[in-house]
C-alpha cells in the first residue's frame, strides 16, 4: 500500500489533497493511506529519514464518519473489507479505495464476495461502486443466478488453451522479442550454516507442487497452448564469487529473458560469498505468478526447508486445482 506523510495546518484536508493529487497522477500514484506529523523527521544531511517515518494507524485511515453497517449485505462486505485491508472498523460510507485498496486487493474482493454472497461481479464493479454502500446496493440489485460455475478438476485436452492472461503476456513476449520487463524478481542475503541441499530440495517441491512454474508455452498457426514439463530437470544454481563482483552477476541473473517455449518459469541462483555469507536470488515470470502468489510461496518455502531441516516430510498438502483448470474453466 502506498503511504503519504504530511505536515499540515488547521486546514489539512485530506479528501482534497488527495482529489487535488488525482488530477495530476495516475491513480496508483496517490496514496490512500495517510500519516499527520508535526515535522519530517531527517537525517544529518537534512535529507528525510524514511526509517524515522512511523507507521500508519490502520484504525483510522477513514476520513468519514463511522455509521455501522445497516442490513446484512453491508455487515457481510463490511467483514470481508476488514479482513482484507487488515482494519478493525469499516462504516458503510467508507471508500475501498482510500482505505488502501488497489486493484490487486480488488481482485481478491471480488472472489471473497462470490464465494460469501454467491454474487458474480467484475473488477469494475469495485471501481465505479468504490463505496461500501454503493457497491452494497449494486450486489442486492444483481442477480445471484449470474454466479459462474465452480472451477474444478478439468479434463485435459492435446492442446490445453491459455488464460487471457497467459495469451496477452505470450503476444507481448512475441511481438517484443522477449519481456524482462515482466520479471519478478527477489534476493536475500543468508548468513550462517545454510543447508544447500535443502534449499535445492525445497524450491524442486514448489516447481513440482505448481504446475504453472513448469508450464511452457508452444505454437500451432499462430495460436498458443501450454504444455507441462516433468519437474525433473529443474535445478538451484550454485555460484562461488566475491562479494565485489556480486552486483554484476546479479544483474545479469535476474535481467536475463525467459524462452517461454523451454524456460521453466522459476530460476533460482545461490551465490556463495565465503564465510558462511550468501545471496539468494530467485526469478519467477509473471505470466506464471503475481503478488497474490508470491505471499503462497513464501509460505510454502519456509514451511517446506522448515520440515526438511528437522528431518521430517513435508506438511503441505496436495493441491487440488492447477492454473491449467482455471485457464480451462
Amino acid at each position: 500500500r502506498l503511504v503519504g506523510y504530511v505536515v499540515g495546518g488547521e486546514g489539512y484536508d485530506k479528501a482534497a489533497m488527495q482529489q487535488e493529487l488525482s488530477t495530476r497522477l495516475p491513480d496508483y500514484m496517490v496514496p490512500g493511506i495517510w500519516v499527520k506529523l508535526a515535522e519530517m523527521p531527517l537525517t544529518r544531511n537534512g535529507k528525510i529519514d524514511k526509517k524515522g517515518l512511523p507507521a500508519p494507524d490502520m484504525s483510522v485511515v477513514s476520513t468519514q464518519e463511522y455509521v455501522a453497517p445497516r442490513n446484512t449485505t453491508e455487515e457481510a462486505l463490511a467483514t470481508i473489507w476488514q479482513e482484507l485491508l487488515g482494519i478493525e472498523q469499516v462504516g458503510v460510507f467508507d471508500n475501498f479505495f482510500e482505505l488502501g485498496g488497489h486493484s490487486l486487493l480488488a481482485t481478491r474482493l471480488v472472489s471473497q464476495i462470490r464465494k460469501e454472497l454467491e454474487v458474480e461481479l467484475a473488477i469494475k464493479d469495485v471501481f465505479v461502486h468504490s463505496v461500501l454502500s454503493d457497491l452494497s446496493a449494486h450486489i442486492q440489485g444483481s442477480s445471484s443466478g449470474s454466479l459462474l460455475p465452480s472451477i474444478t478438476v478439468q479434463e485435459r485436452a492435446e492442446r490445453i488453451p491459455l488464460s487471457f492472461s497467459q495469451e496477452r503476456l505470450w503476444f507481448l513476449d512475441q511481438l517484443e522479442g522477449g519481456s524482462s520487463q515482466y520479471h519478478i524478481p527477489f534476493a536475500l542475503r543468508l548468513e550462517g550454516d545454510v543447508s544447500i541441499d535443502i534449499l535445492r530440495n525445497s524450491f524442486k517441491d514448489i516447481v513440482s507442487r505448481h504446475e504453472v512454474l513448469r508450464t511452457i508455452i508452444r505454437s500451432v498457426s499462430g495460436i498458443g497452448y501450454q504444455e507441462v514439463q516433468p519437474s525433473d530437470n529443474w535445478d538451484m544454481e550454485v555460484v562461488e564469487l566475491t562479494a565485489a563482483s556480486l552486483a554484476e552477476h546479479l544483474s545479469g541473473f535476474i535481467d536475463r529473458p525467459f524462452d517461454l517455449s523451454k524456460d521453466y518459469m522459476l530460476r533460482v541462483r545461490l551465490y556463495d560469498l565465503g564465510g558462511q555469507q550468501y545471496v539468494l536470488s530467485g526469478v519467477f515470470h509473471h505470466i506464471s505468478s503475481d503478488g497474490w502468489s508470491n505471499g503462497i510461496l513464501i509460505q510454502e518455502f519456509l514451511s517446506l526447508y522448515s520440515s526438511y531441516s528437522k528431518g521430517e516430510e513435508s506438511s503441505l498438502a496436495a493441491l487440488p486445482l492447477q492454473y491449467i483448470d482455471y485457464s480451462i474453466w
